[in-house]
């Protein structure tokens, strides 16, 4: 799973990357102009990525890990 990194002060408010957003993960608020992320419909296809012409858009990979040295993460964080 990314997580997408979206730069306020890069982002010209297009509306490139919600267009290319498949999942619909991306929207473009229509009052506020700024872009609105749900990561439960990304895909991580990078598409919004690709297609946004200002670069505000990056995806950062997230290592999500259930085991620690071989014990459940919810036991190491109830035996602290």
């Amino acid at each position: 799973m990314n997580k997408l990194n979206i730069s306020g002060s890069k982002c010209v408010h297009c509306g490139a990357c919600t267009a290319a957003c498949k999942g619909g993960a991306l929207k473009m608020e229509a009052e506020s102009w700024t872009i609105s992320y749900n990561e439960l419909l990304c895909t991580n296809c990078s598409a919004c990525v690709k297609a946004c012409p200002s670069r505000a858009l990056s995806l950062q990979a997230q290592i999500r890990r259930t085991y620690v040295s071989g014990k459940n993460l919810p036991q190491v964080y109830e035996n602290r």
